[in-house]
């Protein structure tokens, strides 16, 4: 993508604030007077109190699971450290500038503050849909894109209505402390001379003496009062309850999906939920007319913000991300390292507007400043999602030079079940299954290849996923019997000729990728105990296939003639206690293992059984799930 390519898109959603911004800053005016100060200051408790409940909820229940949270583990810690610098750095500016008291906790919030909200939800998914994207496939890269982009959202609103809504809080009670202490001494019994302002000494010396009188017992009841207070805020309580929602399952189904039985209130959140970003750019244009006209601050504050937002943050978040990777803190995905450094660039939070209006403090100065940051903000988010760009690169499929010859005429020992090739096959998906469904479902997991295996050019409900490495094959084993939609899916191990021959078939049409029945002759029997013998076993073998009806003593009685322990006999269920047509059989030795493979491809009342030499360890995986 090239850089007016790139100007284009970083400057979409830039140039839609400004144009909102223009259109409030004329319905605030005389000759319209719709958006008078009243009107503001009404709208903006509607957007504290109703609006951004609203689309922190409905983005967080809709986008982000349990699985997420977890394999995101360090966004969280990403967004606070953005929080943490930039109020450093306000903090710096400050102490060097000097300027009124009443922009202290405005200053530090522009600083620390990114709006994480509708610029990444329309930035990262344009960057994914431009031609030579280096993030790979297209709709799989928009789908995960959003999803960061949404938990990301939810993340920065979370800290700016705890950390930046006190930071603006404190610093309107404290200007309207000082304004209360030096107003002037208006008793009409009072002298000329009383009329005049107190000395600053005396001001200092009162509130000394205040502070003594204070216990310690008082300052931390205060305290915890203060915390329960932000706690309590109406968007803090929106994002606990859409992360509460997104990760347990039974109320996510409640609300989301199609077939959901309450998806109107998730429909109706997010309706008001859209009006959050409008209202906040409205008022903040109308805010803009009176700033324009009144507003008093210094230049050299509007430079430093500018200077912290993209100049000194940026370069401190390329350093984080880099560190991160280079410990291993990150999962593989490109896009996630690149959503991660784009947090550290993004210009001042809308929200900020939402909470100077709310405590009447430093609306216009905060209009002005924003006006600026937002204008230099086209160039500079460019310029660093160009950089940041750089980090991505193309997903490619990991095959060797020459696979299908690998696949034909090949022992199977030349291609080991549990070692080296990192690939796991995937059996009932939802027939309208997509690579980014998949995708979704390894949330968190590198993921080099998707192979959806169709038959007669209809979908077979199996895949094969190809990872980075044999450790997140394990990962991936561990989401076996989970949901993707209303299905459960199995997730298990298989080899690599597997996964070729389902590559040729797709693209020449050369080879069968489903096992079928074996057709009766000594050469496919004789080629089998070819291939039997050069197999590796442990004690266990894996059946599928079986009857649902099917159990123990059925299974039991097919191994007649080989030693099976027979309290080692497991039939795997679902939940709610449906057989899943699996089962898993321990034998005395692997060498009886081995043996007992003549049964593959044997009936079971009127269905053939498919035997899967497996470990105990996947063994005890399956029987600890059908317990529970």
């Amino acid at each position: 993508m090239g850089f007016l390519e790139l100007l284009e898109v970083a400057s979409m959603p830039i140039v839609q604030v400004l144009l909102i911004s223009v259109l409030g800053a004329f319905l605030a005016t005389d000759y319209c007077s719709l958006l008078s100060a009243d009107t503001r200051r009404s709208v903006n408790k509607l957007v504290f109190v109703v609006f951004t409940p609203c689309i922190m909820f409905a983005n967080l229940a809709q986008t982000v699971t349990l699985q997420d949270i977890i394999s995101w583990w360090f966004m969280p810690i990403n967004v606070g450290i953005t929080f943490l610098v930039g109020g450093i750095l306000g903090w710096l500016v400050v102490k060097l500038l000097n300027p009124k008291p009443q922009l202290h906790g405005l200053i530090i919030a522009t600083c620390a503050s990114g709006n994480m909200g509708n610029l990444m939800i329309i930035l990262v998914p344009a960057i994914c849909d431009e031609e030579g994207s280096p993030f790979g496939n297209r709709s799989v890269c928009r789908s995960i894109g959003l999803s960061y982009a949404s938990f990301s959202m939810a993340l920065g609103g979370f800290y700016i209505w705890t950390y930046s809504y006190q930071l603006v809080r404190s610093s309107a009670t404290q200007f309207r402390a000082l304004g209360l202490v030096k107003s002037a001494n208006k008793d009409m019994d009072s002298d000329p001379r009383s009329l005049l302002l107190p000395k600053p000494q005396q001001n200092q010396d009162l509130e000394i003496q205040v502070k003594e009188k204070v216990s310690t017992q008082t300052y931390i009841k205060d305290l915890l009062h203060q915390i329960l207070e932000e706690l309590f805020a109406p968007p803090t309580v929106g994002a606990i309850l859409g992360f509460i929602f997104g990760a347990t399952n039974w109320l996510r189904n409640l609300i989301i999906g199609e077939n959901a039985p309450l998806r109107v209130i998730q429909d109706s959140v997010k309706l008001l939920g859209d009006g959050t970003i409008p209202c906040i750019t409205l008022i903040l244009g109308g805010n803009l007319i009176q700033g324009l006209r009144s507003s008093a601050v210094k230049t050299s504050v509007i430079v430093g913000v500018i200077c912290v937002r993209y100049i000194i943050l940026p370069v401190v978040g390329v350093g984080v991300v880099q560190l991160a990777w280079s410990l291993g803190y990150l999962p593989p995905d490109p896009l996630f390292r690149y959503v991660l450094m784009l947090q550290f660039t993004l210009p001042p939070a809308m929200n900020i507007s939402t909470m100077a209006q709310l405590f009447d403090v430093a609306q216009d100065e905060c209009s002005v400043i924003f006006l600026w940051t937002y204008l230099v903000a086209s160039l500079a988010l460019t310029m660093w999602a160009m950089f940041g760009s750089g980090v991505g690169s193309k997903r490619q499929r990991m095959m060797q030079s020459n696979p299908y010859n690998l696949a034909v005429g090949t022992g199977a020992a030349s291609f080991p079940p549990y070692g080296g090739f990192p690939v796991v096959r995937l059996r009932g998906l939802p027939f309208n299954c997509a690579d980014v469904d998949i995708f979704k479902f390894f949330a968190g997991l590198d993921i080099v290849d998707v192979l959806l295996v169709s038959k007669n050019g209809k979908s077979s409900g199996e895949a094969f996923v190809v990872f980075a490495g044999p450790m997140q094959v394990e990962i991936a084993l561990q989401r076996d019997r989970q949901n993707m939609g209303r299905r459960y899916v199995e997730v298990f191990r298989c080899y690599k000729q597997d996964y070729y021959n389902a590559v040729a078939a797709e693209e020449e049409g050369a080879y069968e990728v489903h096992v079928s029945p074996p057709p009766a002759g000594p050469s496919r029997a004789k080629s089998f105990s070819e291939k039997k013998e050069k197999l590796e076993y442990t004690e266990v073998l894996k059946m599928r296939g079986l009857p649902y009806s099917a159990n123990k003593p059925q299974i039991i009685e097919f191994f007649s003639g080989y030693k099976v322990i027979e309290g080692r006999v497991h039939v795997v269920c679902r939940p709610d206690g449906k057989a899943t047509g699996e089962a898993f059989v321990e034998f005395e030795t692997a060498e009886e293992a081995r043996r007992a493979m003549a049964k593959d491809k044997m009936s079971i009342g009127p269905r053939y059984v498919e035997l899967f030499p497996t470990t105990r360890e996947e063994a005890l995986r399956a029987e600890s799930r059908t317990r529970q």
